[in-house]
């Protein structure tokens, strides 16, 4: 009895793989998927393309900043300056 129940799993489990393989050769399940497919390969595209202009976007305000913070800085520096020569400290 044992080994008719252990070869009935052994067919049950063949069975399932082929029911697999049939589902996925089905013609139209292959044209469904297909279109799918294109449809996120243009979906990911467009948002690739909105992310580096959003990246493009971010670095230049980031630039911009970056200059403002040097101008701030060398504008600190002068006024540092002018007040150490004031004080004859340097």
């Amino acid at each position: 009895m044992e080994t008719k129940v252990e070869s009935m799993d052994t067919r049950l489990g063949n069975v399932e793989t082929e029911v697999k393989e049939v589902k996925y050769e089905n013609k139209g399940i292959r044209a469904e998927l297909t279109k799918i497919n294109q449809r996120l390969d243009v979906i990911q595209n467009v948002n690739l393309v909105n992310i580096i202009e959003k990246q493009n976007q971010i670095m230049k305000e980031l630039n911009s900043a970056s200059n403002i913070n040097n101008l701030y800085h060398e504008n600190f520096k002068y006024r540092h300056e002018r007040v150490e020569k004031a004080l004859g400290i340097a």
